[in-house]
């Protein structure tokens, strides 16, 4: 009998496991505890769905399981037979889900908190906008079901995101709320009910009943300049009005500050500068005419190099000139009017050279020495303060500058142009 005692122990300990575990030929698995999912609200007039699982121990049971699904107050929320919960009226109710195995009710259940709210939250008007400070609209809010239903008895509180641009004040009965416009800008208006927002946006943008400039005229004489027109203009309750849109008819003449009106000259010629707001508009004509300070010879764009004087070293040659104008503020002038350029002839002969010489010496030379020229007492030099030697005001190299052709100066004048008899501005350079 010693060989079988191993095997009978055995088989006790199978039987025993079989039945600790409810399963097998032992008897029905037992259920340790029941567990609800689902959301913890439900909309009014509105369905949410909620499942249950029962465990035995840590595992979970999926056959012969079945629950019984209650409502503690049916007048707020029902559940169906599926754990389909449905919203009846707004408040709290308590779901029990109590598991049943192979048609048999177990002592082992679950509760889960469902609340029956609303579904949303309306406000109109959705958009408000103010014209002047001061103005104010009234806000309704509404409550809706899932149906797109109203539902009443629904308190609300009401907050302007940005009261510095709009302040917003509930009524009495919470449902609507007074909007009032402090400032330009825009806020967001929230209101919220049974735990449900939505919002909109207001927006303050004053717009001018009465609007004049002054001055309704400006001129300038330089490139640079500015000036900024005062602006009255005032909303339709009398509050100041300071956002006023700047636009200028031509920005090649003056350009104009789109916020703070501030106009600048940019070339000669004239325009309009136009202030608006809403529909109304006042405007100041703008006249750049600019007067010229100096003028001066140079060697052709781009590089302009100032020269005061040039060789022409043949009969019949060209020279190539360029000028650099600048106004009565010493900035160049891009495109300047009404120049000329002449030639200046004087009663030298052909192909003539005036050396360095002493002062004594060159008035003691011959009336008619083509060296110096032909009238000795119309040639009277002068040592410049570099040593150079003034001829009939044209410059002389130390070591002399040949004139070929007539002694001849190249002029640019601008004479009569400006304000007040402006006699205009040259240069000169030797030919």
């Amino acid at each position: 009998m010693k060989p079988l005692r191993p095997i009978l122990v055995g088989a006790v300990a199978a039987v025993l496991s079989a039945c600790s575990s409810g399963g097998g030929d032992g008897g029905p698995p037992t259920i340790t505890s029941v567990t609800i999912s689902g959301d913890s609200t439900v909309v009014l007039k509105g369905t949410r769905q909620l499942t249950a699982v029962a465990n035995a121990g840590g595992s979970p049971l999926t056959t012969g399981v079945t629950f019984v699904w209650t409502s503690s107050d049916t007048t707020r929320a029902t559940v169906s037979s599926s754990g389909l919960a449905s919203g009846v009226r707004l408040g709290m109710a308590t779901i029990t889900a109590q598991a049943v195995l192979n048609g048999t009710p177990t002592n082992v259940a679950s509760t889960h908190g469902l609340r029956t709210r609303i579904g949303a939250v309306v406000i109109a008007p959705t958009a408000p906008q103010f014209a002047s400070l001061g103005d104010s609209a009234l806000l309704s809010a509404e409550a809706r079901d899932a149906l797109n239903a109203p539902v009443s008895v629904v308190a609300f509180t009401w907050q302007s995101r940005t009261p510095a641009v709009a302040s917003a004040t509930p009524r009495a009965n919470t449902a609507q709320a007074d909007v009032v416009a402090v400032a330009n800008g825009t806020t967001n208006v929230v209101v919220t009910g049974d735990g449900v927002s939505d919002s909109i946006t207001a927006t303050v943008q004053q717009i001018a009943t009465t609007l004049s400039i002054t001055p309704h005229t400006a001129s300038f004489n330089r490139i640079g300049a500015s000036l900024t027109p005062i602006v009255t203009a005032a909303d339709a309750r009398g509050h100041s009005v300071t956002a006023i849109s700047w636009t200028t008819q031509n920005g090649g003449v003056a350009t104009v500050n789109a916020t703070s009106g501030a106009i600048t000259s940019v070339n000669e010629g004239q325009t309009l500068v136009i202030a608006s707001s809403g529909s109304l508009a006042d405007t100041v004509h703008v006249a750049v005419a600019l007067v010229y300070k100096t003028v001066t010879i140079t060697t052709p764009p781009p590089l302009s190099t100032v020269i005061d004087s040039a060789v022409i070293n043949r009969l019949n040659g060209s020279l190539q000139l360029g000028l650099v104008v600048r106004d009565s503020g010493g900035t160049v002038v891009p495109n300047p009017q009404g120049s000329a350029w002449s030639l200046k002839t004087g009663d030298h002969r052909v192909h003539w050279r005036c050396e360095r010489l002493d002062h004594r010496q060159l008035e003691q030379r011959p009336r008619h020495d083509r060296r110096c020229g032909a009238d000795g007492a119309r040639q009277r030099a002068a040592r410049g303060a570099a040593g150079h030697w003034q001829h009939r005001g044209y410059a002389a190299e130390p070591r002399g500058i040949e004139l070929r052709g007539r002694h001849a100066a190249l002029r640019r004048a601008a004479e009569g142009f400006g304000w007040g008899g402006n006699p205009g501005a040259h240069d000169h350079v030797v030919d």
